[in-house]
């Protein structure tokens, strides 16, 4: 089983996402995550994960959905950005791109995960 951790920040009507994939890989986008080490809980692996992918501290204001299979468990949170400035510091560098988009452009984006497209266009959509 997989345990990871996901982070939602959303500022000025856009949500942060990150473009990832290994070499063979088509690049595609979703929100800063990572898989979970096992000493960690998962608030402190949504911290970690997202300074990994964006260079970006942030503070976790709560739970927002658990997505769960027979094979993995992710926790995404809400979270909101602290300090930092946007940059790629990716240990594993799976990592591409870092950008905010608009709930429109969201549209247009191949989803790492295309169930979230639904999910966070909806999460946008409400906070404008």
């Amino acid at each position: 089983m997989i345990y990871g951790s996901a982070a939602i920040i959303i500022e000025e009507a856009k949500i942060l996402m990150v473009q990832q994939g290994a070499e063979y890989e088509n690049l595609t986008w979703t929100i800063p995550s990572g898989e979970k080490n096992p000493e960690e809980t998962f608030e402190e692996c949504c911290i970690r994960e997202t300074y990994e992918e964006t260079g970006l501290t942030a503070i976790i204001r709560g739970k927002f959905i658990s997505k769960e299979t027979d094979t993995y468990k992710i926790v995404y949170y809400i979270c909101d950005k602290v300090t930092g400035q946007a940059m790629i510091n990716d240990p594993d560098n799976l990592i591409y791109d870092i950008r905010w988009f608009s709930v429109e452009e969201l549209k247009s984006l191949e989803f790492s995960f295309e169930e979230d497209r639904k999910i966070l266009s909806d999460l946008l959509a409400s906070c404008q």
